[in-house]
This record gives C-alpha cells, sequence and structure tokens, in this order.
C-alpha cells in the first residue's frame, strides 16, 4: 500500500510544479564532449600537484543514489548542504540517529575506497612521470579493479541502511521529500520554509558527510531507476586533478571553454591523437554505463527488499573500472 501511495505522489507531484530546468540524459554521451574532457584533463593532469590530483569531491564516492541528475536539472543551483538540511528536518530523531549510524559504519570502508583511488593516481602519475609505460597498463587495470569494487561495496552499505530508513518513512515525510525534489529540479526551493533540524555535535567533516547522506537518501527516495543512471562525462575517471581546479576557481571555471583554449594550442597531429582517444572514450563510457546500470538494478533490489544478494559487487563490478582516459593521449605523445 504505501508502494503504491508513494507513486501516486510522484505522479501528483511531477503535474504540480514547474518543468525541470534543464533535461538531462545519458545521451549526451557524445565525440565532442568527450574531446572537451580529455582537453580540460590534459591541462589539469599536467599542471597539477599530488593534493590537487588526488582531490575529491563529497558526493564523488557511491554516486549511484541519483543526486547529481537532480543538481544537473537545476543547472547547478542546488546546494547538496541545502538539500540535505531540508531532509534532516523533515526525519525524526530516531531516523536521524539511522543516519549518525551510517556515518560511522561507512567511515572504514569510505577511507578504504579512497585509499585504493590515490593507489590509483599514484600509479597514473607514474605515466606522466616516465615511471612506468605502455606494457604495465594490466597492473593499472588491477588497481582500478580493487577501487571499483571497494566502492561497490560502499555502494551496497549505504543501500542497505538507506532501505531499512525508507521503510521508516510515514505517508507525510514521503510527501515533503518528493516536494523537496520537484522544487528543487523546478528552481523553486527555497530553505527559509524548512526549520533547520538539530544536528548532534559533529566535526565540520562529518557534518558535512550526515548531510551528503541526508541529501542521497531524498534523491534515491523520490527517484526511479532512469535518475539514478544518469552519470555525467567527466564522473567516472575523475583522476585527473580537474574538479581540483573547479573548486579552486569557486566553479568558475567552464569546461568547454577551457577545452578550447588549451585544443588551440596544440598542433594538427595532437589534435588528430586527441580525437582518436576521444572516440575510445566514447566507447568505454558506452561500456560502463551498461555495466554500471546493472549494479544500480541491484541495489534498486536492496531498496524494494531486504534479502541478501550475495557476492553481487563483485559479480557486476568486475568491468566498472575507473578507466584511465588519458592514457591514450600519453602513449601518442600529446
Amino acid at each position: 500500500m504505501r508502494f503504491i501511495i508513494f507513486c501516486l505522489l510522484l505522479f501528483s507531484a511531477s503535474h504540480s510544479y514547474g518543468q525541470a530546468l534543464q533535461t538531462v540524459s545519458n545521451t549526451d554521451n557524445d565525440l565532442k564532449k568527450h574531446t572537451e574532457v580529455l582537453a580540460s584533463r590534459l591541462l589539469s593532469w599536467s599542471t597539477g600537484n599530488k593534493e590537487q590530483i588526488g582531490y575529491v569531491s563529497v558526493g564523488r564516492y557511491a554516486n549511484y543514489f541519483g543526486f547529481v541528475k537532480m543538481r544537473v536539472s537545476s543547472k547547478h543551483s542546488l546546494s547538496r548542504s541545502e538539500v540535505g538540511k531540508a531532509a534532516m528536518s523533515i526525519l525524526t530523531d530516531d531516523q536521524h540517529q539511522l543516519l549518525y549510524r551510517l556515518l560511522r559504519k561507512q567511515t572504514p570502508l569510505k577511507e578504504s575506497t579512497h585509499r585504493l583511488r590515490l593507489r590509483a593516481n599514484d600509479f597514473l602519475m607514474g605515466y606522466l612521470n616516465g615511471v612506468h609505460d605502455d606494457t604495465e597498463g594490466q597492473t593499472f587495470i588491477d588497481l582500478a579493479t580493487h577501487y571499483a569494487v571497494k566502492e561497490a561495496e560502499l555502494g551496497e552499505l549505504l543501500a542497505r541502511d538507506f532501505s531499512k530508513l525508507i521503510q521508516s518513512l510515514s505517508g507525510q515525510q514521503l510527501e515533503l521529500l518528493v516536494e523537496v525534489r520537484q522544487q528543487s529540479i523546478s528552481g523553486n526551493f527555497s530553505k527559509s520554509q524548512f526549520q533547520p533540524a538539530r544536528l548532534k555535535t559533529l566535526s565540520k567533516q562529518q557534518k558535512q558527510e550526515v548531510l551528503n547522506l541526508a541529501a542521497r537518501l531524498l534523491s534515491w527516495t523520490t527517484g526511479d531507476l532512469e535518475d539514478n543512471a544518469y552519470e555525467t562525462i567527466g564522473k567516472p575517471s575523475q583522476h585527473f586533478g580537474f574538479v581540483s581546479m573547479r573548486i579552486e576557481s569557486n566553479h568558475g571555471v567552464k569546461r568547454g571553454v577551457l577545452a578550447n583554449e588549451v585544443m588551440s594550442e596544440l598542433t594538427q597531429e595532437q589534435l588528430a591523437s586527441l580525437g582518436t582517444a576521444a572516440e575510445h572514450n566514447k566507447q568505454n563510457l558506452a561500456n560502463y554505463l551498461v555495466a554500471r546500470n546493472n549494479f544500480l538494478k541491484s541495489l534498486m533490489d536492496i531498496r524494494a527488499t531486504t534479502t541478501p544478494l550475495p557476492e553481487f559487487s563483485k559479480r557486476l563490478t568486475q568491468h566498472m573500472l575507473p578507466y584511465a582516459l588519458i592514457m591514450d593521449c600519453e602513449r601518442s605523445g600529446v
């Protein structure tokens, strides 16, 4: 019965608010955008230091719960923390405790995921510095596999605890969460209408992360598989420091503008190599999205049931590798 009520809420909400500010889908997997991604990464990777290249955004790990599509649909007007605060204001104290418990549970797994990502990053830097060559590609794939599987295990952990919390939501809470989503993507979100929830005493980093969890809970609870499946072209292989550049510029850096500036400095031979790499990456992303979609379906199964799905992470993530998209440029001497 609750599922039926939830579907009706989604249907009515979709007719009660304005259209999304921006329509987004995975059909944006085109050659021009891949060329821009590579050109911008070429600059950020070759000019960044280890700390800049190792930087990762708050929502990067276990990016399986649909918040990215909400944010892109709003033309990036959404603040993850503000959406998280709105979600926390809707949840009860007992539900807050479930999120705090999840925060503690995820910490060691998230930290190990981060360490594996940095190991993969360090290996890639070896290509840039001449330490590694083409014959060592399998070593990177092995590192990337460990990282991908660990991140999938983190996603499974979040999905299981989110599922328990979702089962405790009342019909009124579901209605309010849907309302936040619809206001967010139609550009009508106002934080002033939500009473700030009292958060327990946390460090700045812990508070940031619990709001990240609350925002993900909202986007996953109110979204469907298509919403969760949306992925920006720059996300799957976030190893080359471009995110750090954007943060340092207070999000003033535009990938397309920067890419055009980089390409204007390349020779015709280098541009041809960049184009070849972009073609390769387009196919890589298509393969990645298929594997990622299968994985997301398993997470949705968790949302619908608490039945264990043994070993599903390892089975479904063997091809979900964070591809070293820039390596073709390196091999070609770009």
